[in-house]
């Protein structure tokens, strides 16, 4: 993990964007214990409080069947901003207003983009790490991204506790609000953020008389599997 930490130090766009990712992250693990907490305290019944947070289910798999297009015609900074702007207008949303099919709602549209991010940031990642060092920077990953998101559930309790409902999600959103503005340009640089090629090998014309001379028949070694990275920095 410390390898890999090293290695996202030396790549401050790809890190920058990872604790950008972080955050949201932990706004979204908040959010999961808001949303039953507020339901509750409108009175809404079991069933109907799992069928409204179900729908984030929901907007994540139409994100999934979007993002091949989503990636395709939009940006990084668009799709990693979109995160962002999105999160904060829904936050805000929940705090001024109360309705379960208005919460069922914007949870559906919260979820849509969130696949999309995780698609960019893991091309961008994995295709310029030195495959020596794919595990190591993936650990480094992980715990960036869900270490700060399990003091989520937390953060939300004690909100929910000292600040109410709907204090609580101005909150969130103004959180939101402030790591989009403080990564925009930051995050604005991303458009570079594109696979690195692999270098060509350099093949010596003594290279090519050594393996002729012995010619003794060399290994044939496959190329590790692909890497598909499962997750998003909005979940």
């Amino acid at each position: 993990m410390t390898a890999g930490m090293r290695w996202l130090r030396e790549h401050r766009d790809l890190l920058h964007i990872l604790l950008y990712a972080s955050v949201i992250n932990l706004v979204s693990a908040a959010i999961d214990v808001m949303g039953v907490l507020d339901l509750r305290t409108h009175g809404e019944p079991g069933g109907r409080i799992g069928l409204v947070l179900s729908c984030a289910g929901i907007g994540a798999v139409l994100g999934s069947f979007a993002a091949p297009r989503a990636v395709a015609r939009l940006s990084v900074p668009t799709i990693l901003l979109g995160i962002g702007g999105g999160w904060t207008v829904v936050l805000l949303a929940f705090g001024v207003d109360y309705s379960p099919w208005q919460t069922a709602a914007l949870l559906t549209v919260l979820m849509v983009l969130s696949p999309a991010a995780g698609v960019v940031v893991g091309h961008a990642l994995f295709s310029r790490c030195p495959r020596e060092l794919v595990g190591r920077v993936s650990a480094a990953t992980s715990i960036l991204l869900s270490g700060l998101a399990a003091l989520g559930p937390i953060m939300a309790g004690a909100l929910f506790q000292e600040l109410g409902a709907r204090g609580a999600w101005l909150l969130l959103g103004g959180v939101s609000a402030a790591v989009t503005l403080v990564s925009w340009t930051p995050i604005r640089s991303a458009s570079t953020l594109e696979a690195a090629p692999e270098p060509e090998p350099v093949v010596r014309e003594e290279d090519l008389y050594e393996v002729v001379a012995h010619a003794s028949p060399a290994p044939i070694v496959p190329d590790p599997l692909p890497i598909a990275w499962l997750g998003s920095p909005g979940r």
